[in-house]
């Protein structure tokens, strides 16, 4: 509970004292590093994915935590390969893909995680239809300020349980401001209402607030 409303201090304290009755407990160790890592514990989250890659030395869901401490700390080239060497691995689990590509796009490597998507695409006909294959390319067009192909990509993951709340809200970003403006307070959104594309701002509004309406009312 703690965990979720986002209270880590009491939230590593009782994950501590499970781990103690139980340290082969995976699911209590991951919760404890993430804990770690949300609450910028580095040291501690580093010796918890350490005592975890040694204790689940084949469990995916610990190499990509351990991914993405690295990505947290800044160590780009680290997560990268990290992220590469588990897609090798395990070409059939999409996950990797989204961290991967956010890292890459903070390495300003779009080409690289472009040429990935687009092999693994051609080779693997699993990706089609998978919400994280598809929510990594629909960050990849997000960020190369393709809209229509982004919105298309997380279209087919909205109704994800693990990427659809996000594929949502990109979406809601990209249909509201499809021409990536800068708008930083609500008296800039004022002035496009406004503005000599009014009529076309108030149709990407209502859009907006039926793609959020439909969201709420699935969950």
């Amino acid at each position: 509970m703690y965990f979720d409303e986002h209270d880590y201090e009491l939230a590593i304290k009782d994950l501590k004292e499970a781990s103690a009755i139980d340290d082969r407990n995976l699911k209590v160790q991951m919760m404890l590093s993430k804990a770690y890592l949300n609450s910028e514990q580095y040291e501690l989250c580093e010796q918890s994915c350490t005592y975890m890659s040694k204790t689940f030395p084949n469990d995916i869901s610990v190499q990509i935590m351990m991914a993405n401490y690295l990505l947290r700390k800044n160590e780009i080239e680290k997560a990268i390969q990290q992220y590469k060497d588990i897609i090798q691995r395990n070409p059939n689990n999409f996950d990797p893909f989204v961290q991967m590509t956010k890292s890459l796009y903070r390495a300003g490597r779009l080409d690289e995680i472009s040429d990935i998507l687009e092999k693994t695409e051609q080779n693997n006909l699993r990706s089609h239809n998978d919400a994280a294959f598809n929510f990594a390319k629909g960050l990849l067009t997000y960020y190369l300020c393709k809209p229509n192909e982004a919105v298309f990509c997380f279209n087919k993951c909205r109704r994800d349980k693990q990427y659809g709340r996000q594929a949502i809200y990109t979406m809601v970003k990209i249909v509201l401001n499809p021409d990536n403006e800068i708008i930083s307070n609500e008296d800039d959104w004022k002035r496009k209402l406004q503005g000599p594309r009014s009529e076309e701002a108030k149709v990407h509004q209502a859009t907006a607030f039926n793609l959020l309406q439909v969201h709420f009312l699935a969950n």
